[in-house]
């Protein structure tokens, strides 16, 4: 991390240092609690340390283009 995060970092509640040109936690520090809600200080935290909290999964289940309608859903024996 850049000498000049440590302004941001100190204001999103963070105690660090700049020790020998390298930002230095102070202190060890949980930026959040699984199943608790984040703060928006907590999210950027998270977003500054590149940490992912969520995992995102589409599955496409059918697809329509240029009149023509294609359904990728297995379970179709369960219609009525």
């Amino acid at each position: 991390m850049i000498h000049s995060m440590i302004e941001p970092l100190r204001k999103l509640g963070l105690q660090v240092t700049l020790n020998k040109g390298v930002v230095t936690l102070d202190q060890d520090t949980d930026l959040c609690t699984k199943g608790n809600e984040i703060s928006p200080e907590q999210a950027k935290l998270l977003k500054l340390f590149e940490y992912k909290m969520a995992l995102f999964r589409l599955t496409l289940s059918a697809h329509w283009s240029d009149g023509d309608f294609t359904n990728f859903d297995m379970d179709d024996d369960d219609e009525e």
